[in-house]
């Protein structure tokens, strides 16, 4: 449970045996293995507020990976909407390759006013999903 013992016995070319240690075995406690993670922090977070027709929209989230996964190069990220894929931004925080931001970015078409628009950010790591949507009313 959390490590093991260890003894060596060898035999020499006169066959000899020779014991390390000499009485008892070395123990080891291993470091609990902790299964990569990923969570965001905080909300979505859009730009501008609402989409306006004719225009970029972008939709933002933080992200924090367990100790070990480098959130910007550990996860695969999607970003479909209403009007397909949108494109994928990702930075991370030079000090804490653990934390990063996605951005996913979307061009809303001229003529879609009044239209809802509705987009998610999807992040995998491993064969775990992320999945955070954003949807609002697009405006002239």
């Amino acid at each position: 449970a959390g490590g093991f013992n260890l003894a060596v016995a060898t035999v020499d070319e006169k066959g000899k045996r020779d014991q390390a240690p000499d009485s008892g075995a070395w123990s080891y406690r291993m470091k609990k293995q902790v299964k990569p993670a990923l969570s965001v922090v905080g909300g979505v977070k859009t730009t501008p507020r609402k989409p306006r027709a004719g225009h970029r929209f972008v939709a933002s989230i933080r992200l924090q990976g367990s100790p070990g996964v480098d959130a910007s190069n550990d996860t695969d990220e999607a970003c479909p909407g209403t009007f397909g894929e949108g494109t994928i931004e990702m930075s991370n925080n030079e000090g804490d390759p653990s934390r990063a931001t996605v951005l996913c970015i979307w061009r809303i078409p001229p003529g879609a006013s009044g239209r809802m628009f509705r987009g998610s950010l999807n992040i995998g790591l491993g064969d775990k999903t992320l999945s955070r949507s954003v949807s609002a009313r697009i405006s002239p």
